[in-house]
């Protein structure tokens, strides 16, 4: 490489003479510095904007006297602690709600309980004193799902003796319940008494329906939130 006496590179060694493009490629160049340049200072801009606007809002208010004797650099902690504060205390509002809102009939209003227990015994009453003889499956499948307990289990044991004499009966029977009210409830462990007036409508194949009204007494037990019949008797009527 030749060199002038001060040093400086000859035409021969500069290597934009040989390269046409060298100029337009180096206002490239300076072009995307500036553009890189201006975007750092919008982006300094910004975050100064940014720390400006955080300063503002941690400042005390005025009626904090006790936040305003804080040391400076204190007050964003302060402000932070504050946030998790209240995101806290919603948190902990929300899972009461939640706990209040839950599916534990335990802890629902007295008369909920009441309402859902004695509608659930109307229902099952009806089902426990329907038949019909052409369906028995389908009928003592219906005793299952209402029933619980040593009820249940009863109806887990019906023989090919009983289930002869009811299809030789070839009756239909259907049941209504007309009234019914709550004797005893113990909502807290899932517990009730239900007494009903019951008109049971026996239809044989053969012959006039019979209609006859009783007085019946369900034992309600509510089994993974579900009110079910463990009991079921007939009461007696006394007159005097």
């Amino acid at each position: 490489m030749t060199t002038t006496a001060s040093g400086a590179m000859t035409d021969q060694d500069d290597p934009s003479a040989d390269d046409p493009n060298a100029d337009e490629r180096a206002a490239e160049a300076a072009a995307a510095a500036e553009k890189a340049a201006k975007k750092a200072r919008k982006a300094q801009q910004k975050a100064d904007r940014l720390a400006a606007e955080a300063a503002r809002l941690a400042e005390p208010e005025p009626a904090l006297s006790v936040e305003a004797a804080e040391p400076a650099g204190s007050r964003t902690p302060l402000v932070a602690a504050a946030a998790l504060l209240v995101a806290c205390v919603a948190f902990l509002v929300a899972a009461v709600v939640v706990h209040v809102r839950g599916d534990d009939a335990s802890a629902q209003p007295a008369t909920a309980v009441r309402d859902a227990a004695l509608i659930a015994a109307r229902q099952d009453i009806v089902v426990l004193n329907s038949l019909d003889y052409r369906s028995l499956d389908a009928g003592l499948h219906r005793w299952l799902d209402a029933s619980t307990g040593e009820l249940h289990a009863s109806f887990t044991h019906v023989t090919a003796a009983d289930r002869k004499r009811i299809t030789d009966a070839a009756a239909v029977t259907t049941a209504h319940v007309l009234e019914a009210a709550m004797v005893s409830l113990d909502a807290a462990d899932g517990h009730a008494t239900v007494i009903a007036s019951v008109e049971l409508t026996v239809t044989p194949t053969n012959g006039k329906a019979v209609v006859k009204r009783e007085r019946q007494s369900a034992d309600v037990t509510r089994v993974a939130g579900v009110w079910k019949v463990s009991g079921l008797q007939q009461v007696g009527v006394t007159v005097q």
